[in-house]
């Protein structure tokens, strides 16, 4: 091994060995859990610093040390949810090709990055087929895949809040049970997001990127996800038993792509007006606080695929030509 390599490789290990600290924390203590949505961080910085082998060792670092301390079932755990999903994610982000265009003027080629919005497109790939997998396991239960469910959220329940009343527990159990494996799925897909941006926002801060951050109004979707999403919801009221409970699983994990693209819309709009940066935190305080605008942001998202409002506000820009 050469000298010069021996660095990055001790800082793929740390990293790794960060990303798995979480893990071990949120197995023996219950608070560890919030730590746990962090995990994927260091694997992203080691990528998207040192490249796919980075955020491959450092996954490798989190399968070693969780299969030593918990055994090989939490070891799967760890390659199904966090490793294999981020160094996917990494290794889809670093692709890039030339550009059409000449790079700058005794510079080297210009490069054209993969961008965001097939990125989201994998983070939909990556959930539906984790939901996949679930419904299949779940496929041969007599009781049937909600009734599973929902015992299995009234037992977590019971855990985690000895104090609830067992008929309260039941009731709010049954609420969930419909869509809780979507929005489940969905919840950790967003995760993985935000621990991606924030991973590149921090290299990004040193000088250690390999590539520029993608700009988030320049997301665009595939076409056929919001068919596929009008589909589904149709499923999800008029399909029965457990046809119409895997409807209603896949219709949130089909509507986070919508979601970035809303906030694509957002994005686009606050470039335009002249008090842009304070609009963006006045939504995004909206966003964290409550959780009625991230349904609002949806509807952006789909709406902007019909009315293509990103490029009707470019193309009344100040100093563009309309088209």
């Amino acid at each position: 091994m050469q000298a010069s390599m021996l660095p990055a490789l001790l800082i793929a290990v740390a990293a790794g060995a960060l990303s798995a600290l979480p893990l071990m924390i949120a197995a023996s203590e219950p608070g560890g859990l919030l730590l746990l949505l962090l995990a994927p961080l260091p694997i992203f910085a080691a990528g998207l610093a040192q490249g796919v082998i980075g955020s491959a060792i450092a996954g490798g670092t989190v399968l070693l040390i969780a299969t030593l301390l918990a055994g090989f079932l939490a070891a799967a755990g760890a390659l199904l949810f966090l490793v294999a999903p981020t160094v996917l994610l990494v290794r889809q982000a670093l692709l890039n090709r030339p550009a059409a265009a000449a790079g700058p003027a005794g510079g080297g080629p210009a490069l054209e990055w993969y961008p965001p919005g097939l990125l989201v497109t994998w983070l939909l790939w990556i959930g539906l087929a984790w939901l996949a997998v679930t419904l299949a396991l779940l496929a041969g239960e007599p009781d049937g895949m909600q009734a599973t469910v929902r015992a299995s959220l009234e037992q977590a329940l019971g855990l985690s809040l000895p104090g609830l009343d067992a008929a309260d527990i039941g009731t709010v159990a049954e609420r969930m049970a419909g869509f809780a494996l979507g929005f489940g799925v969905v919840s950790w897909l967003f995760m993985l997001a935000i621990n991606g941006i924030l991973a590149q926002g921090a290299l990004v801060s040193f000088g250690r990127n390999l590539r520029p951050s993608p700009d988030l109004a320049d997301i665009a979707l595939p076409a056929w996800i919001a068919p596929a999403l009008a589909v589904v919801l149709l499923g999800a009221f008029l399909l029965p038993g457990d046809l119409g409970f895997a409807a209603k699983n896949l219709a949130p994990l089909l509507m986070l792509p919508f979601f970035f693209s809303g906030l694509a819309v957002v994005h686009a709009y606050a470039r335009r007006a002249s008090a842009g940066r304070l609009l963006l935190v006045l939504f995004y305080t909206l966003l964290v606080l409550f959780s009625w605008p991230a349904a609002i942001v949806v509807f952006l998202g789909l709406f902007d695929q019909w009315a293509n409002l990103r490029r009707r506000m470019s193309a009344r820009a100040p100093g563009q030509e309309e088209e």
